[in-house]
């Protein structure tokens, strides 16, 4: 009987073909620039015939500032505005489903999606319906949409990142950094190594940080507030896995589940002594070395750079910095040394296109893959359905107009998985380490510091670890102790004898004990850190605070040219 008497409502929705766009702001103001196109359409159910004027679509960004510096300026203007119209001369519409298409040009140099403590930037699209006589107006709820920054060309992945410095200092003797990463984007893998080539006697390490050095920069439209600063924040980077352990270390953090969004990070130790314990003691003229994988925290806690090219209220710079605090013989101070590399973070929903890949099947069994395939299709294998990253294309969502049915990014006649759903973030940790960790791990096995890796073809893990343990005197008179075929391939050591080779779980080298060091081996190429092609008249990259600088060539990072300063911690 409440059926009976219910009325049917109109409804108008908003469906697009992308949810996120990825925006391209080039970095001169006379470059040319590539501007996405951001295609939906309206579709309208009626449950009685209508009159109506015309439908407008509008395409809405607003950005809300409240820099929280003490003075509680707090601030709300529209950041992108755009309209179009689609006359329908009084037309009386039936009862049924009607879809129109719509689109709009983005400048590439648009205010970006934001989320932060100290404002945010949000884009939304609405239609509305203009009645006729006494046809009122109907509205839809509005639909958002995520603008995303990516600094690649368009159609490509973020670019890595390798910077490989050295430096000599009076009191510590030569120093390297090395910092690298396959896609420098949020939640993306970092390796992060120190070297000390020829520390003094009884130098004592007392701890190593890795976190990223993050400020905003608010910008108010109304003249009379002036540009904010909120203090800068540091974010620390958690270790994914080590080629040497830490002092109290926990040994089960592939094991826990703090990897997925909204869990804190697991602390790179556990205290469970009164007084701090040094992480190494040295040996006079012995090389140690510190590597690590790490990982950028998601992007609840880290936001995305701003590019240069993108006209934004709220802007955002990082930088990587390393920390060692020690302490010299017979001392009870800390010193503090600070390794700092500006650096430009890509968004964490770059690497969407990549990350949602289709599942496959095998044509000859007809039996479909339980997990989506990371290995690209060949001619026997095909898809069994769209990728979920892929978008239909016009003349897809044209076929389902008549139909009726919105067009989503999962299928076209689907619902879109939320933005916040398909990003790097939402990767566990293992299998991010399992998919893109062997390419940081190749670097912390061979434990080489130089720019010119050795061949894949001859690195062995046990035989690695053996020349880690050697110096690197012994090494280049020996030639590392290593067993080779005459095709070159390297022959891995059986040590108990029982055919298999002895590897700890996940492929990690063996963790050694608390302060135990090792020397790094020479570069295969015989380069050494000093490149000869490396400008003498930059600035030194490492300074301790309160000492006397030796100048010395310093090469720069070789993404960027970014020189590595230093600063009082």
């Amino acid at each position: 009987m409440v059926a009976f008497f219910k009325r049917t409502k109109d409804e108008i929705h908003v469906s697009f073909l992308e949810d996120i766009l990825y925006l391209h702001p080039p970095s001169l103001a006379d470059e040319p620039s590539h501007d996405p196109i951001l295609r939906g359409q309206v579709t309208l159910i009626l449950a009685t015939p209508r009159k109506a004027k015309k439908i407008r679509v509008e395409l809405v960004g607003r950005a809300t500032r409240h820099a929280g510096d003490g003075g509680y300026a707090y601030e709300s203007s529209p950041c992108l505005e755009k309209h179009l119209e689609i006359d329908l001369l009084g037309e009386v519409l039936g009862k049924g489903t009607h879809t129109w298409n719509f689109s709009f040009i983005l400048p590439s140099s648009t205010a970006v999606t934001e989320r932060s403590d100290f404002g945010t930037i949000r884009h939304s699209v609405r239609a509305v319906l203009h009645g006729s006589g006494a046809f009122r107006d109907l509205t839809s709820t509005p639909k958002p949409v995520f603008l995303i920054a990516n600094p690649a060309a368009p159609g490509d992945l973020p670019s890595g990142l390798e910077i490989d410095v050295r430096q000599d200092l009076r009191d510590l003797g030569p120093i390297a950094l090395h910092i690298s990463s396959p896609h420098l984007t949020v939640a993306s893998l970092l390796f992060l190594g120190i070297t000390l080539e020829k520390p003094p006697e009884g130098l004592k390490i007392m701890s190593v940080q890795a976190f990223v050095r993050q400020q905003f920069e608010v910008h108010y439209s109304n003249p009379d507030l002036p540009t904010s600063h909120p203090p800068e924040q540091r974010k620390l980077l958690f270790y994914a896995d080590s080629s040497t352990p830490v002092a109290n270390s926990t040994d089960d953090l592939l094991e826990r589940d703090h990897l997925s969004r909204g869990a804190p990070p697991p602390l790179a130790y556990e205290p469970r002594a009164l007084l701090p314990q040094p992480l190494a003691r040295l040996e006079g003229g012995k090389e140690w070395m510190y590597a690590r994988v790490t990982r950028i925290p998601d992007d609840d806690s880290v936001r995305p750079t701003t590019l240069q090219g993108t006209d934004t209220p709220i802007r955002v710079k990082h930088a990587l910095v390393a920390q060692v605090k020690f302490r010299f013989k017979g001392s009870k101070k800390d010193h503090v040394l600070e390794m700092e590399s500006k650096v430009d973070i890509a968004s964490c929903c770059c690497l969407t296109s990549s990350l949602l890949l289709p599942t496959y099947r095998s044509l000859r069994t007809g039996i479909t893959s339980s997990a989506p395939s990371t290995a690209p299709s060949s001619g026997t294998a095909t898809p069994t359905r769209q990728s979920r990253s892929a978008s239909p294309g016009p003349s897809t969502a044209l076929s389902t107009l008549s139909a009726g049915q919105p067009i989503g990014v999962d299928t076209p006649s689907g619902f879109v998985t939320p933005a916040h759903r398909r990003c790097l973030c939402n990767i566990p940790l293992q299998k991010l380490v399992d998919e893109e960790g062997e390419r940081l791990c190749g670097a912390a096995e061979s434990r080489s510091r130089s720019r010119h890796p050795r061949p894949r073809t001859q690195r062995s893990r046990s035989n690695t670890r053996q020349l880690a343990g050697t110096s690197s005197t012994d090494q280049a008179a020996n030639g590392g102790d290593v067993e080779m075929h005459d095709d070159g391939e390297v022959v891995d050591e059986d040590e108990d004898g029982d055919g298999n080779i002895d590897e700890p779980d996940r492929g990690r080298p063996a963790r050694r004990k608390v302060g135990e060091t090792y020397a790094v081996p020479v570069d295969p190429t015989g380069a050494s850190y000093d490149l000869a092609d490396s400008s003498s008249a930059r600035a030194p990259a490492l300074r301790i605070p309160g000492t006397t600088l030796n100048l010395a060539p310093t090469p720069s990072a070789i993404r960027r040219g970014h020189a590595i300063v230093a600063s009082r911690a």
